[in-house]
């Protein structure tokens, strides 16, 4: 079974995912749809609940169709997306394991890791192990 949106096909389920599953729920299909189904709504009410004020708070009426709504949320300038926000905030830190301080060139390189952090939270002061 593909997992697909559009024409992309994001995941195959194999015969051994759906007899794995099969030992837990009664119809792997099902479990997805409706997992995917809750996922969707649980988002739309959380994306809504943010916006539909912020709205009202600039004067502008809401759209009765969810379609035409979600078309006025994405056309606001100060909208993000969840990516949008996470390429806004967050810091990336080349961190030595041993301080957990900023990695400097004599730190060994599987003593060394990428990390993404949240933004402002990435050590400021250089390893003083190596």
């Amino acid at each position: 079974m593909d997992i697909k949106i559009g024409n992309k096909i994001l995941m195959t389920i194999t015969a051994d995912d759906i007899a794995c599953m099969e030992h837990d729920v009664l119809s792997p299909r099902d479990w997805f749809k409706l997992g995917l189904r809750g996922k969707i709504n649980a988002c739309r009410k959380r994306w809504l609940s943010t916006w539909v004020p912020i709205l009202r708070e600039r004067g502008l009426d809401i759209p009765s169709s969810n379609s035409d709504l979600i078309a006025l949320i994405k056309a606001q300038s100060d909208y993000k997306n969840r990516q949008e926000r996470e390429e806004v905030s967050k810091d990336v830190a080349d961190i030595c394991l041993n301080s957990g301080k900023l990695a400097v060139a004599n730190c060994p390189l599987d003593r060394r890791e990428v990390q993404v952090l949240p933004e402002g939270t990435a050590p400021t002061e250089n390893c003083d192990i190596h």
